[in-house]
């Protein structure tokens, strides 16, 4: 676990009501105590709290090795208003995936995940490829619903496992790309989030892709990836 301080969180979005932050990988949004599992000792939660000395509130999460924004409310009694938009259609979430295989076409993932306690719920997920990398493809992805890992499970399915996955990706497919191409991380990264809160409040963010990511399609472009280069068969 990498150390951060509140200098290292950027600010994308602020009103008197709410605040977006940039999300680095390697950070959970806030502390977490599992079974088995000690307390984090760091949060974005926290972190922003330092920040901007005041106490924050989040509206959603991003898992731990995933970057990009994240929403907060400032107090909360504003937690329940942006939740009830969160999940509205005009609500968009748009993400940057590096996923396994070369997908030539845009497409749909409608089908079911099983969420806590074994039940099935509805799960959409949008992707448009962007460009490939060898036999792998950097795409585009926006979800409809907000299932638990839905991007992860929905291409690992598919047998698109996102690249640096440790959950559901390939092992082996991961250690390759961290010890060739300096993944050490999941390559996903939430570049767009969009939602009109009320008419007080309208949030339009747009987040690059950070240095890391960036660092490893420039080695994929001097590089192409190609899964004959595995040390073990593959499929």
């Amino acid at each position: 676990m990498e150390n951060f301080s509140p200098e290292d969180i950027e600010i994308l979005f602020e009103d008197e009501r709410f605040i977006v932050v940039n999300k680095p990988a390697h950070l959970v949004v806030h502390p977490y105590r599992g079974r088995g599992v000690p307390k984090t000792k760091q949060s974005l939660m926290a972190l922003t709290r330092d920040k901007i000395d005041q106490l924050v509130y989040p509206i959603h999460r991003l898992d731990g090795p995933v970057s990009g924004p994240v929403l907060f409310a400032k107090k909360g009694r504003y937690v329940k208003l942006a939740q009830d938009v969160w999940h509205a259609e005009s609500t968009k979430k748009v993400y940057t995936a590096l996923v396994k295989g070369i997908l030539p076409v845009s497409g749909t993932y409608d089908f079911a995940l099983k969420e806590k306690g074994g039940f099935f719920k509805k799960a959409i997920t949008n992707f448009e490829p962007i460009r490939p990398y060898g036999e792998t493809t950097l795409v585009e992805v926006e979800i409809l619903t907000g299932r638990k890992h839905q991007i992860r499970r929905h291409f690992a399915r598919r047998n698109h496992n996102l690249l640096g996955d440790v959950k559901h990706g390939r092992g082996n497919l991961n250690t390759f790309f961290k010890e060739h191409y300096g993944l050490d991380r999941i390559f996903l990264h939430c570049h767009q989030l969009s939602l009109e809160i009320d008419e007080q409040t309208s949030i339009n963010i747009s987040c690059p892709m950070p240095c890391e990511l960036l660092e490893v399609l420039e080695k994929l472009e001097k590089n192409p990836f190609s899964l004959c280069q595995l040390p073990q068969s593959f499929n």
